[in-house]
């Protein structure tokens, strides 16, 4: 296996977690963690210099979803479990065609 492929598998997998995690944290307001992870900085501005990305923008920008479309899909498992597996075939595809 090549470096890349490491790198790419890696760095897919957390990717993988990273949308199953969010999609969780949605469907179970009561846990601790969704105020965490679904934190979206709703006031104040934010300083010079390059922005600081949120998780949420982070997922926004794995999966081309706005902010309103995620929340509504992570509300139905099945649907996010829909646009996880798509977005893990996308990169596979994308990776496969670099080859």
């Amino acid at each position: 296996m090549s470096q890349m492929n490491c790198y790419m598998g890696t760095y897919q997998r957390s990717r993988t977690r990273r949308l199953k995690l969010a999609g969780h944290c949605t469907r179970h307001p009561e846990e601790a963690a969704s105020n965490l992870v679904l934190w979206v900085p709703d006031r104040g501005s934010r300083g010079r210099g390059r922005p600081t990305g949120t998780f949420m923008d982070t997922l926004m920008r794995d999966t081309g979803l706005q902010l309103e479309e995620m929340h509504a899909c992570m509300q139905d498992k099945g649907q996010w479990r829909t646009v996880v597996a798509l977005e893990l075939f996308s990169h596979f595809s994308m990776a496969q065609a670099h080859h």
